[in-house]
């Protein structure tokens, strides 16, 4: 019992005091089980990005041709023909997967873990838990897990001991399977009496920066009509040496923009996407229009 109070307070409500039974002097503790809210599902999709696939989109991205893009004038179809050919490419070698997380989800599992755990209860049900099937999904699965675990450690954990003691120990509670998500910096400011309280805060944060600029007016085309740009300086023209050091730069483990490309294509394949890219953003320059939506820095 001591151990259920000190290890999983989260788990029980606060205690309650109840009278005394018959003439004994001792009190009478009532100790309910904490109501726990149904888990949230989510659908995530993303590309399959295995080696085998991403050889695959190297090998046809090396050896196509751009001819047709660099032929045409406008800035727009220069960009739908990039974005429609990529797109093709990737639908091509790189299908998307579905993959369903749960809220309860400890921060290191994955789908390949999720796939090793169904052969393994599937297996379990088949065969039996002495089958060599079994143990071998079941040792595929552990062995999986381990290095998630020590992965997770050695990305995001291990240099905060150096860095941020407090968190570093959140993280290592949520490795363990203690959850730490009421501790969240966020919980903090939210409004248990709301319906939606992520949502409410949400909306006040967004409020807040709209309100910094509220009191500002907006600029018109008249404000700006006066200004006139016939030639556009070389030195402000995109090469393709600096589009290629941007797509270097890129972090691979952010989400893609607004495109939709894969960081690790931009990254990997920075040398035969970069004359595109750059021809693209040369073209938009010159034609002194907003920059191209390409995002890749």
């Amino acid at each position: 019992m001591d151990w259920c109070l000190t290890n999983k307070p989260k788990a029980l409500r606060a205690p309650s005091q109840l009278p005394k039974l018959g003439s004994s002097d001792h009190y009478c503790v009532l100790i309910k089980q904490s109501h726990r809210g149904k888990t949230t599902k989510q659908t995530i999709t993303r590309c399959d990005m295995r080696a085998s696939c991403i050889r695959g989109f190297g090998s046809w991205i090396t050896t196509f041709s751009w001819d047709a893009l660099f032929a045409l004038d406008s800035c727009k179809e220069k960009f739908d023909f990039f974005i429609q050919t990529l797109s093709t490419a990737i639908a091509r070698f790189l299908p998307t997967k579905v993959s369903r997380m749960h809220s309860t989800d400890k921060p290191w599992l994955t789908p390949k873990i999720k796939a090793f755990i169904a052969k393994r209860q599937k297996a379990l049900a088949q065969f039996g838990k002495d089958s060599p099937s079994f143990h071998m999904w079941r040792n595929k699965m552990q062995a999986s897990i381990k290095t998630c675990k020590r992965q997770f450690y050695e990305r995001k954990v291990k240099s905060l001991k150096r860095t941020n003691v407090s968190r570093w120990w959140k993280e290592v509670k949520n490795i363990s399977g203690i959850s730490v998500k009421d501790d969240m910096w966020y919980n903090q400011l939210l409004d248990p009496n709301t319906a939606d309280p992520l949502g409410t805060l949400c909306e006040k944060i967004n409020d807040f920066f709209v309100g910094l600029t509220s009191p500002l007016s907006p600029l018109t085309s008249a404000d700006v009509c006066h200004i006139s740009v016939d030639v556009i300086p070389e030195e402000l023209i995109s090469t393709v040496r600096e589009v290629q050091g941007a797509l270097n730069s890129i972090k691979v483990r952010k989400s893609p923009g607004p495109d939709g490309i894969p960081n690790v294509l931009l990254k990997s394949f920075s040398f035969e996407l970069a004359p595109v890219i750059c021809d693209i953003c040369s073209r938009k320059s010159r034609l002194r229009q907003l920059p191209c939506p390409i995002v890749f820095c």
